[in-house]
């Protein structure tokens, strides 16, 4: 056995003798710390840049109806279309960005994104006839689902395996924020711009000038980065390999049903960002422009509520993350209760802040318990299946202006908000004795 591993070793190593070439090669890391650091910020920035080209139709929806262009359902059937083609991928993301370069997978994401975005500004600028340019929309922005299937996947094994190791905790932290910052781009977009289809020109020309310049830095980079260190093969005598399934492992956990769980709540989540301008413009009529802006404040909240999980579990208020989850869903229901009454613009920017911040702060816990299956070589794969989750329910917005656009009210769409955040809920209480069961099982 020795000799044979040894006889492996050395193949490795003569096929590692060529010139690193990260849009070639996977297994490579950088030790310079002022490098890994710079190009961390230019991979948490390329994600942002992608975050905000997702949002451009949420950004532009209430301009868009207000135009007469299309309805909210039409607009609103769009995004949830690339979520319904976007979601299931990104198993295959996975997968492909542990065998593949993941430098080369984003930048085929980069430029099939900005040709998908260049297609919908040129169609929308040079036509007028809705029958033409609605199915060149839809089919563009699946198109741009497609291409997109592996960056997010790309760039969080940059961060989590090519990046300095004494940085990649707090790397895989910050770039939790880039999503966020996105969507605030997105709206800030939104609200400042005069046409909402310059939202689809800037992402065009953002993303293509992105994979340019990810192009050279990837050549600059290629005499910084080292060769993973060969991992041999050890046999412990005595000691028996762990043979569970990820389907037991995940069910016994609990895992499975907090992918649900993860659904409702990141339904509640999308819904309250991406109605919040269509609803203050249509309860108190407001210009688009400012639901816009009231649409990065609830944004900027959400990144508040990071933050403040973050200080909780460096500080230990809260010790079982799944307890955590529960009290804010728990409270994330009583604001959704209080939001059906509220009777000005106020009290609903209140409420949609609070509820877009303790969601999103969730998210900081279930991100943490997905990452402890590292030691049964399942985290990525838990990763992979929360994404999935948390990607699903981005097609939530489009029943809630369905429901708006049937009941003609926007009570309506709150309670069905109430009632998702109340299902949650009771999710994770499920949950919460498998879990438990599973922690005590594991520190005997």
């Amino acid at each position: 056995m020795g000799a044979v591993n040894a006889t492996l070793r050395k193949m490795t190593n003569t096929n590692r003798e060529h010139e690193i070439r990260i849009e070639h090669d996977v297994n490579v890391h950088f030790e310079d710390k002022k490098r890994s650091i710079h190009f961390f910020w230019f991979m948490w920035g390329i994600y942002a840049v992608v975050s905000m080209t997702k949002n451009c139709f949420s950004a532009a929806i209430a301009d868009i109806v207000e135009e007469g262009f299309m309805s909210k359902s039409q607009t609103e059937l769009i995004t949830a279309m690339f979520y319904v083609v976007y979601t299931p991928l990104q198993v295959l993301g996975g997968i492909c960005s542990d065998k593949f370069s993941p430098e080369r997978l984003i930048k085929i994401g980069l430029v099939g994104g900005s040709l998908a975005n260049a297609v919908i500004f040129f169609f929308n600028t040079f036509s007028t006839d809705i029958a033409v340019i609605y199915p060149a929309m839809m089919v563009s922005w699946i198109f741009n689902a497609i291409v997109q299937f592996a960056i997010w996947a790309s760039i969080f094994k940059v961060v989590s395996s090519q990046c300095v190791r004494s940085d990649r905790p707090k790397m895989i932290f910050l770039i939790s924020f880039s999503p966020s910052m996105g969507f605030f781009l997105s709206y800030a977009l939104g609200a400042i711009l005069p046409d909402w289809r310059m939202n689809f020109s800037i992402s065009a020309v953002s993303l293509l000038a992105l994979a340019v310049i990810l192009h050279f830095w990837d050549r600059h980079v290629n005499k910084y980065m080292k060769w993973d260190k060969e991992v041999p093969t050890v046999n412990i005598p005595g000691e028996k390999k762990s043979s569970v399934s990820t389907l037991k492992l995940f069910l016994e956990s609990g895992f499975i049903l907090l992918l649900v769980c993860i659904f409702l709540r990141d339904s509640v989540t999308a819904s309250v960002r991406r109605i919040a301008s269509s609803l203050l413009r249509e309860e108190f009529s407001l210009d688009p422009s400012l639901g816009n802006l009231m649409s990065v404040l609830i944004v900027s909240v959400s990144m508040l509520g990071i933050f403040v999980a973050k200080e909780m579990l460096l500080h230990n208020v809260l010790k079982n993350h799944l307890v955590g989850i529960v009290i804010g869903l728990g409270a994330t229901t009583l604001v959704a209760v209080l939001f059906i009454f509220a009777p000005n613009i106020a009290t609903n920017v209140i409420c949609m802040c609070l509820i877009a911040g303790i969601t999103t702060a969730t998210g900081l816990f279930s991100n943490t318990i997905s990452s402890a299956f590292v030691k049964y070589g399942r985290n990525a794969t838990a990763a992979g299946l929360a994404n999935a989750a948390v990607s699903l329910g981005f097609i939530a917005p489009l029943i809630a202006v369905m429901i708006q656009e049937n009941t003609e009210s926007w009570v309506a769409v709150k309670i069905a908000i109430a009632i998702a955040a109340a299902a949650s809920v009771i999710i994770a209480l499920l949950v919460l004795p498998l879990y438990n069961r599973f922690k005590k099982k594991e520190a005997e």
